[in-house]
């Protein structure tokens, strides 16, 4: 970093001698323009004066002295060209070693972050247990028992699935439906036995395991188990968790459709149809495929992936295909799937910085590699709700579809690599579960728009809906305002409402239905965008879709597909009315939160007592930093986030971001709420800390000052952060407080 320095400094003094070199050559240029014109000049006077001999004689030798003085400015001017030619080879020079001295700045820190790598893996090699053989043996015969029992279950359980399908073809089959509501209950009765049995096998599996780690630490040294056998059980133990979860979820599927059948038995009707209004819970897990494959394998330096084919694929959005190619990839131990175009089948939305030579991709990861950061964070804003159902239904099934271990492949795959390559399985499924309520749609469009005196409303159509793990095909509201034309804010109407009304097929379009509200068209639920106190009284995915879509508003009608049709009032002016109403217009009140007043105490001298933060990622790249905290008891991820970094002045943009995958996060009711593809947040400058902090008497933001207040101590004692990356902190934190 010295000789950087240097280097630059030397570069900075060659640029300065080569300006001062050209000014200088400007100057003589003007000068010897300067003689010339005044031998001209001479010359001229000279031809008029009387043709005396003395009067030329003079003239000569003015003209003799003009010629010298311009041959002398030649020559200056041939030696300034020469210098500044030198001077530009110092300057190419220094450049290209300023260019070395990066590469090699580069590679050094990637060698350092490698060999850390590789350390960790080292140690945590080393401290593997190392359990009985003959209790392993014991344990894995009783997870093949488990297994075999799974199995046969799922078989029973997919006969029962394909009969009922053909009872609900058609009116004709009602009497087979009453022959099967009675196989049915049996059938159920079986599933839950089994479920039980697992359960309890599960149950016996954990505890063997316990015991066999307990025996370990007893036995320290006594009986040899390779560390591969002990994962290959942990791996088990894993897949056997994660069979029994979809189990129980298969298990509620077969309960709800004997509820179903149960209530056409009382009605006396078949109901062969499913409304285009379907809504479905827990979507991911109910995608299905006949069959995987594994076709290939590629591996290189630090990237290796699988390529897997999917057959058979039904998807919940009642998309089926015959086959959906994906990849699991691991970059430096970040986990991803990825898909590639398909011919003959729409996949996904194709973009030109989502490309390659082998062409369009979808690619998404657990954990994302630095030097991807961007490109991920772009494709999650950009997912619609199918492409969020074809990637998270796509991990679920092939997770499920590698514990099978009849799996065709024309590539030769080590035991190694299989239980690697579950283990990614099953923690990309796993990680499914914990994702935010994101609102994504295929697309909303314009069904009508009406105008009358004081009233306008848009009648908005949605296709494809997806809240968190809850799909819906279609979605209908109004966005209706009143009083038009007499608002006191500036826009014009300060009264804007949703509607929700049942479906021309008669649907419910919320789970809560029908609502206390009616009038001559129906029933409806009218709520104010500003005053959404009524959703206490709905299903909870009800409130949670209701605040989602007013919080989005905005977004969604810059979406909104109007044809070219020309609105009474544009869609520009509809947002610009909702973020006006949305705005508070008064200072907010301070959140009632339970770790805010009661466990951070203001001193006499208005000071904050610290709190314990644990440091749980890290994010260096460059201009961007991030660190994402947390505190024990709190559900709250707290980022203390750094934009736009100088790293000359420690400069930067600096933030604490707050967020718990709900809209209840903390300070929800202050200014600095908004909402995101990732879910609600808050996003408080540091600045307003900064003067928080030196303000006396008061107590807003007490709980997030405290842990702002608590972030340079936090990051001074993580372990997992590099000291250059502490070093970077401590300036930038210190740069914030200094103004």
């Amino acid at each position: 970093e010295q000789a950087l320095k240097v280097s630059n400094e030397n570069a900075s003094q060659l640029q300065t001698k080569l300006a001062s070199a050209e000014e200088e050559q400007q100057l003589l240029l003007l000068k010897t323009t300067q003689l010339q014109e005044e031998l001209e000049a001479t010359s001229q006077k000279a031809s008029k004066l009387e043709p005396t001999e003395q009067a030329l004689k003079v003239s000569n030798e003015n003209a003799s002295q003009l010629q010298t003085k311009l041959a002398s400015a030649e020559e200056e001017q041939q030696l300034l060209l020469l210098k500044t030619t030198q001077l530009q080879e110092e300057l190419e020079a220094t450049v290209k070693q300023v260019s070395k001295l990066e590469s090699t700045e580069q590679a050094l820190k990637a060698s350092n972050k490698q060999a850390l790598l590789l350390q960790q893996k080292i140690t945590s090699a080393n401290e593997e247990a190392q359990l009985a053989v003959l209790q392993i043996a014991q344990l894995q015969e009783e997870l093949e028992c488990t297994f075999s029992e799974c199995e046969a279950i799922k078989v029973r359980e997919k006969e029962t699935s394909a009969r009922l399908s053909t009872l609900l073809e058609t009116d004709k089959q009602f009497k087979a439906l009453q022959t099967e509501h009675v196989f049915l209950t049996e059938q159920l009765s079986q599933l839950q036995k089994a479920l039980e049995k697992a359960e309890l096998d599960k149950e016996l599996l954990a505890k063997a395991h316990n015991e066999l780690q307990q025996a370990q630490l007893e036995r320290a040294g006594a009986g040899t188990m390779s560390s591969e056998k002990l994962q290959n059980t942990e791996l088990e133990l894993e897949l056997a968790s994660l069979q029994i979860s979809q189990l129980q979820e298969e298990l509620e599927h077969y309960y709800l459709a004997l509820q179903e059948s149960e209530r056409s038995h009382q009605k006396g009707f078949m109901h062969t149809t499913m409304s285009s209004n379907k809504i479905q819970t827990k979507v991911f897990n109910k995608a299905a495929a006949s069959e995987l494959s594994i076709t290939g394998k590629y591996e290189e330096g630090d990237y290796q992936d699988i390529h897997l084919t999917l057959h058979n694929v039904f998807l919940p959005n009642d998309k089926q295909l015959e086959s959906v190619k994906a990849k699991l990839i691991n970059v430096a131990g970040h986990i991803g799937i990825e898909f590639r175009a398909q011919e003959n089948e729409g996949l996904f939305r194709e973009f030109e910085d989502s490309s390659d030579e082998y062409g369009a991709y979808l690619r998404y990861f657990l954990t994302v590699p630095e030097n991807l950061q961007v490109q991920q964070q772009q494709t999650i804003e950009r997912l619609d709700a199918s492409e969020r159902l074809l990637v998270m239904c796509s991990i679920n099934i092939i997770a499920e579809q590698l514990q099978n271990p009849n799996i065709s492949t024309n590539t030769e795959v080590t035991p190694e690599h299989w239980r690697n390559w579950r283990k990614a399985a099953i923690s990309l499924s796993n990680h499914v579960d914990t994702l935010p309520n994101w609102l994504s749609f295929d697309s909303v469009s314009l069904r009508e728009e009406y105008v009358t005196d004081g009233y306008e409303h848009l009648w908005l159509i949605f296709k494809g809906v997806l809240l968190g793990n809850i799909w819906r095909n279609t979605l209908e509201l109004k966005l209706t305002a009143n009083v038009v034309g007499a608002a006191s804010n500036g826009e014009f109407s300060d009264a804007l409402n949703i509607e929700f009304r049942e479906l021309e097929d008669g649907s419910a379009p919320l789970v809560t239905w029908p609502p206390e509200g009616a009038d001559d068209y129906g029933p409806k639920l009218t709520l104010a965008i500003n005053n959404l106190e009524q959703l206490n009284d709905l299903a909870t995915q009800d409130s949670q879709l209701i605040k989602h879509l007013v919080n989005n508003l905005p977004s969604i009608l810059e979406k909104l597909n109007i044809e070219e049709r020309k609105l009474a009032h544009s869609k520009e002016a509809w947002a610009s009315a909702a973020v006006k109403m949305l705005t508070p217009s008064a200072e907010p009140q301070q959140p009632k939160i339970e770790a805010d007043i009661a466990a951070a105490q203001i001193s006499e001298e208005h000071e904050i007592s610290d709190v314990t933060l644990v440091c749980e990622e890290v994010v260096s790249a460059g201009s961007y930093q991030h660190i994402v905290f947390t505190q024990q008891g709190n559900n709250t991820k707290i980022k203390l986030r750094a934009e736009n970094v100088n790293p000359d002045t420690f400069d930067a943009e600096v933030y604490v971001e707050l967020r718990d995958g709900t809209n209840d996060v903390v300070y929800n009711e202050s200014e600095f709420f908004g909402e995101d593809d990732y879910g609600p947040y808050v996003k408080i400058p540091a600045e307003t800390l900064e003067q928080l902090k030196r303000a006396q008497n008061t107590t807003d933001l007490v709980w997030v000052r405290t842990v702002y207040q608590s972030a340079s101590d936090s990051i001074d004692n993580a372990e997992e952060i590099d000291d250059l990356v502490k070093l970077l902190w401590k300036n930038v934190l210190s740069r914030k407080s200094e103004k």
